[in-house]
């Protein structure tokens, strides 16, 4: 089925992910979770109600009670799974997706993130199965609650002596500034809102911040305001991104080094997992801080899973999602901007101070080329560039001693993506060309 991806569920809404589809995600969700408590939350898209309304009642056939957690952040619905001891959660969120797309988050207890290679076509299996009566199930009694309030205090056990720093939040219109306002609504600096109101149709720009042309307002309004530093979040606020004081973008890879060496001083030793996208600088540093790198696939179901299985302290990928073992092994943007107040309240430097140490390499950014037979492509790429080191762990990644790249499929569009890294920006820009012209067909 379209609808089901490597990580998750999305597609365009209400015409491919509809109201009926949905009634039988939640009866096949609840009968292979074997589930009979549930945690659904929801975002602020005009079309997640009707998915939580009809997610409920096709859980409900299956004798499932679903707590509705409210419109919140998908990182809060991995928090409840444990809270309200339940069998798993669905959070309904398109994400950083247009406002056509709505979608499902989908974890077993623990929580564990369900992939498609790990569950998600099991749940299409019993939808195609045609085996779900979706009777209404009128003896079950569900529940609606408010979750906040110990949201907070989980996050906030974490802060340590933070400074009153002047920040920018950008939530583009998503959950972002929910959370916010609900988690740092005592904080004694001053945070300055941009695009709080949550609002599905995104008025103002895209919720992803990734994107360059997403955070032009922030950047903007930190210069303007004088700000320490901005802070910008996706649709359904799992992913958090860094504006520093001079309005400079802060690579989320290298945030990974900069969270990885502060939490391995405070830990003195623990693993730290990294995608396979991000800089050299990030597993040199957490080896220099005595720490063990794991490398990873790209995907939070991946990095939630190895995170789990290591014991790791931490995980983070080059697209801003930031993992913590003592969030349930899950991402959260919220405890993300928590834990930087930590860090910059410790010491006396910029943001940016704190980040040029990290700027050792030259990295070509992520690069999307439309390729229709992407698997020839990688082959083709693989044989280009034979004599260098190679590995599959996700895609083609071919080392060589003073530069590297990775190409790896979409899994939702006839894409290949490139990042490629050098020792040099002359280097850098030489191999870029390079393969720009090997990678069009």
């Amino acid at each position: 089925m379209s609808v089901f991806k490597s990580y998750d569920i999305r597609g365009l809404c209400p015409e491919d992910l509809t109201e009926d589809l949905a009634k039988r995600i939640g009866a096949a969700t609840a009968r292979y979770l074997k589930a009979k408590k549930l945690i659904v939350g929801w975002d602020m898209r005009p079309t997640s109600v009707m998915l939580r309304d009809a997610f409920i009642c096709g859980a409900n056939s299956e004798g499932c009670v679903c707590i509705d957690v409210g419109m919140c952040t998908t990182p809060l619905t991995y928090w409840a799974v444990q809270h309200y001891e339940s069998d798993g959660s669905v959070m309904m969120t398109g994400s950083h997706n247009p406002a056509e797309y709505n979608g499902m988050k989908i974890c077993a207890a623990g929580p564990v993130a369900l992939s498609y290679e790990g569950g998600l076509n099991e749940v299409e299996k019993i939808i195609l199965s045609d085996d779900l009566p979706l009777v209404e199930n009128k003896e079950i009694t569900n529940e609606v609650v408010d979750p906040w309030l110990g949201y907070k205090a989980h996050l906030l056990k974490f802060a340590k002596n933070w400074k009153p720093f002047k920040i920018v939040v950008d939530a583009a219109n998503g959950m972002g500034g929910i959370g916010v306002q609900k988690v740092f609504d005592a904080y004694g600096g001053e945070i300055v809102p941009m695009y709080f109101d949550p609002d599905g149709r995104f008025p103002n720009h895209e919720a992803n911040p990734l994107k360059l042309e997403c955070v032009q307002d922030l950047i903007a309004k930190v210069k303007d305001e004088k700000a320490d530093f901005g802070v910008a979040f996706d649709g359904d606020a799992d992913r958090f991104a860094l504006i520093d004081e001079k309005g400079g973008v802060v690579p989320c890879d290298l945030l990974t080094a900069l969270f990885a060496e502060l939490l391995l001083q405070e830990e003195q030793a623990g693993g730290v997992i990294y995608d396979l996208r991000s800089s050299h600088i990030v597993p040199e540093t957490i080896e220099k801080c005595g720490g063990k790198a794991y490398r990873e696939r790209v995907g939070h179901s991946h990095m939630k899973k190895t995170l789990r299985e290591t014991g790791a302290i931490f995980g983070g990928e080059l697209s801003g999602h930031f993992y913590f073992r003592d969030h349930a092994n899950s991402d959260s943007g919220l405890l993300a901007f928590v834990l930087m107040l930590n860090f910059l309240s410790n010491t006396d430097k910029t943001l940016s101070e704190l980040i040029d140490p990290y700027r050792v390499y030259h990295h070509s950014g992520e690069i999307n080329f439309t390729i229709e037979d992407k698997d020839a492509m990688i082959k083709k790429a693989g044989e280009r560039y034979s004599s260098g080191k190679k590995d599959e762990l996700d895609g083609l990644t071919v080392e060589f001693e003073d530069w590297w790249f990775n190409i790896r499929k979409s899994n939702t569009e006839p894409k290949l993506r490139l990042n490629l890294e050098a020792a040099s920006a002359e280097l850098c820009q030489e191999k870029l060309v390079e393969l720009k012209e090997l990678l069009v067909e």
